[in-house]
């Protein structure tokens, strides 16, 4: 069984339990995959070798970003929004980085198409995300 397929076996047979605790607060496995689910349909429609950076943070959508990303057969690169803009922008520029999820009110980034994360339509929890599949060299 894949990473992937692992991951969403637990989204199904444990909803309710506690997937993250964030600063005291704890999030479910069904929350995580609402928000998941949520930011796929936010990229579904670019295409799968397009290179999506996320601003790092210790929050729920940096997580369900990672995921969503991951769940939708592209890549990311997790970009700090602590470091200085210039360290960033060549992160950005070297790994040919055209959309970052974010905030609206994160840093905007020269040359990339913000999709702020937030904004992504609310989908229903289990059973939401479908597994990509992928062959035995990991492609989809």
């Amino acid at each position: 069984m894949a990473l992937l397929d692992k991951i969403n076996s637990v989204f199904e047979r444990f909803p309710e339990r506690p997937a993250f605790c964030i600063e005291d607060h704890f999030y479910t496995y069904s929350e995580l995959v609402t928000r998941v689910a949520s930011i796929m349909k936010l990229i579904d429609n670019f295409e799968k070798e397009i290179r999506i950076g996320i601003l790092v943070r210790n929050d729920l959508d940096t997580y369900a970003s990672i995921l969503a990303v991951m769940f939708s057969g592209k890549t990311y690169i997790p970009i700090n929004p602590k470091h200085p803009l210039a360290h960033a922008t060549t992160i950005i520029e070297q790994s040919d980085i055209k959309i970052v999820l974010a905030r609206t009110d994160e840093q905007i980034y020269p040359g990339v198409k913000l999709i702020d994360y937030t904004a992504g339509p609310q989908v229903d929890g289990p059973g939401a995300i479908k597994v990509p599949e992928f062959d035995q060299k990991g492609r989809n």
